[in-house]
C-alpha cells in the first residue's frame, strides 16, 4: 500500500493510533467525568475552558510548528495527549480535572496542524522521489527533469487530496474500532480505559522520539517549501501572517469553506441523537435505544474512512461539491419531518460519508495553496475558524431547536449553513479560473 514510503507509513500508524487512543474514552468521557464529581455547569465550564485556550493558541502554535520544526510539536501532542488521559484517569479528586483538560487543549492545538502537515510533506516527498529515480544525468542536461517536477506541481492537489484520503481511512477506521472497544470497556473498567489509553499515548511518544531522529531531510526543492503564491515566495517569516490571510484568495476562501463545514458538523454532532431519540420506532424497547445509537455511532465513524473516490468527485466539480455539500442534509431534513427512522438512519450516514469527503478536497486545496512550508498555520488557522464558528452557531441551532419545538430546528440551520459552504467552494473555484 505505501510503495516503500516508510516514513509516511509509520507516521500514519502513529496518527491513526493517537486518534484512536484518544477515541476510546471519547464517547464515555462525559459520563465518566460527571462520576467523577463534576456537575452538568462545571462540565460545561470545563469545556468552556478548553475551547478559549485551543482558539487563542491554536495559529501561533501551527506558525511555530512550520517555523521551528514538527517533530517536537508532534511529540508534545501526544505528551500532552497523555498526561490528559493519565491525569484524567488517575485524579485522586475533581480538581485535578481542570488541569488534565489543560493538558487536553495544549495536546489539540499542538495536533491539528503539525500532524497532518508533516504526514503530507513526507507523503508528497516520498512519492516526487520514487518518480524521480528513472531519470538520468542526460535527462538532467537537457531539463527534462524539470519538467517532469512542474508537472508533479501540477498534479499536486490531487495528490495531496490522495493523501489525506488515505489518512482519513486510516484513522476513522481505527477511530471506529476504538469506540466500539471503549464503549464495550467502559462498564468494567472506567479508569482503566483511560489509563490504558495514556500508556498507549506514552508509548506512541517515545516511538516517535527515537525513529523520527531518522527521518530523511524533506527533498522538495525551493518550489514547494515555501507559500504556493508566487508573489510570497522569496520571503520571509514575517510575511506568513500575511501570506495565510492576504496574499491568497483561493486560501482563504478554502478556510472560510472549512470552518463553515465545520461548525454545520458541530451542530450535527450535538442533534444527531436527539434526532434519533425523535423518530426511534415506540415499537422498540426503551433499553435497545442505546446499542441502535452506539451501533449508528461506529458506523458513522467507519463511512468516513472510504471517502477516497468521492473526495476526488466533489474536488473536481464545484456543483459536485455543492450537491454533496446540500442533498444529505435536505434528506436528513425530509425524514426528521416525516419521521422516518430507516430514512434517517440513512440519511445520517450519507451526510458525514459526504462531510468527510468534502472536507478531505478542500483540506487538500488548503494545503496545496499554503505551500509545505505553512500547511501546520493554515490547516491549523482553518479548524480556529471553524470552532469560532461552530460556538457561533450554536446558539442559532438552540434558538432554531426552540421555535420548531424539536431538533428539526437543528437540522435547518444545518442545511442552510452546509448550502452557504457549497455556494462559496463554488465561487471560489471560479474566481480561481478566472485568475489563470
Amino acid at each position: 500500500m505505501f510503495r516503500g514510503t516508510s516514513t509516511s507509513a509509520f507516521l500514519l500508524v502513529c496518527v491513526a493510533s493517537f486518534g484512536a487512543l484518544r477515541m476510546l474514552v471519547g464517547a464515555t468521557s462525559a459520563l465518566f467525568l460527571l462520576d467523577q464529581g463534576l456537575d452538568l455547569s462545571q462540565l460545561a465550564y470545563l469545556k468552556a475552558m478548553q475551547a478559549v485556550i485551543v482558539v487563542l493558541l491554536e495559529v501561533p502554535l501551527g506558525y511555530l510548528a512550520d517555523s521551528l520544526g514538527r517533530r517536537w510539536a508532534i511529540i508534545g501532542a501526544v505528551g500532552f495527549g497523555a498526561a490528559w488521559l493519565l491525569m484524567t484517569g488517575l485524579a485522586p479528586s475533581p480538581g485535578w480535572l481542570w488541569g488534565a483538560e489543560v493538558c487536553n487543549a495544549l495536546s489539540i492545538c499542538l495536533s491539528t496542524g503539525a500532524m497532518t502537515a508533516e504526514f503530507l510533506d513526507r507523503r508528497l516527498d516520498e512519492e516526487s522521489h520514487l518518480e524521480g529515480e528513472g531519470g538520468t544525468s542526460q535527462q538532467d542536461e537537457m531539463g527534462l527533469r524539470d519538467g517532469a517536477r512542474e508537472a508533479g506541481a501540477d498534479a499536486e492537489p490531487d495528490r495531496a487530496r490522495e493523501a489525506l484520503a488515505l489518512l482519513s481511512r486510516w484513522e476513522f477506521s481505527a477511530s471506529a474500532l476504538a469506540a466500539g472497544l471503549g464503549g464495550l470497556l467502559y462498564p468494567a473498567f472506567p479508569r482503566g480505559t483511560w489509563v490504558a489509553a495514556g500508556v498507549g499515548c506514552l508509548g506512541i511518544a517515545c516511538a516517535y522520539l527515537v525513529y523520527s531522529r531518522h527521518f530523511p531531510p524533506l527533498g522538495f526543492g525551493a518550489t514547494t517549501r515555501g507559500p504556493a503564491d508566487p508573489e510570497a515566495r522569496g520571503h520571509g517569516g514575517s510575511d506568513r501572517w500575511r501570506t495565510v490571510f492576504g496574499l491568497r484568495r483561493r486560501l482563504l476562501g478554502s478556510i472560510a469553506v472549512a470552518g463553515l463545514l465545520y461548525a454545520a458538523f458541530q451542530v450535527a454532532i450535538q442533534y444527531w441523537q436527539v434526532s434519533v431519540t425523535e423518530v426511534f420506532p415506540e415499537s422498540f424497547a426503551d433499553h435497545s435505544l442505546g446499542p441502535v445509537l452506539g451501533g449508528l455511532f461506529v458506523a458513522i465513524l467507519w463511512v468516513q474512512s472510504r471517502v477516497t473516490s468521492l473526495s476526488r468527485v466533489v474536488a473536481a466539480s464545484p456543483s459536485g461539491y455543492l450537491l454533496a455539500a446540500g442533498l444529505p442534509a435536505t434528506g436528513w431534513l425530509v425524514a426528521q419531518v416525516t419521521g422516518s427512522f430507516l430514512v434517517l438512519a440513512a440519511a445520517l450516514l450519507l451526510f458525514f460519508w459526504c462531510f468527510r469527503a468534502c472536507d478531505v478536497a478542500v483540506s487538500a486545496a488548503i494545503s496545496t495553496a499554503a505551500g509545505a512550508g505553512l500547511r501546520a498555520t493554515a490547516l491549523a488557522a482553518r479548524s480556529t475558524l471553524a470552532r469560532i464558528l461552530a460556538a457561533s452557531l450554536l446558539p442559532a441551532a438552540g434558538v432554531a431547536v426552540t421555535r420548531f419545538d424539536g431538533s428539526v430546528g437543528a437540522v435547518v440551520v444545518v442545511l442552510a449553513v452546509c448550502l452557504a459552504a457549497g455556494t462559496v467552494f463554488a465561487v471560489n473555484a471560479a474566481l480561481a479560473r478566472r485568475a489563470e
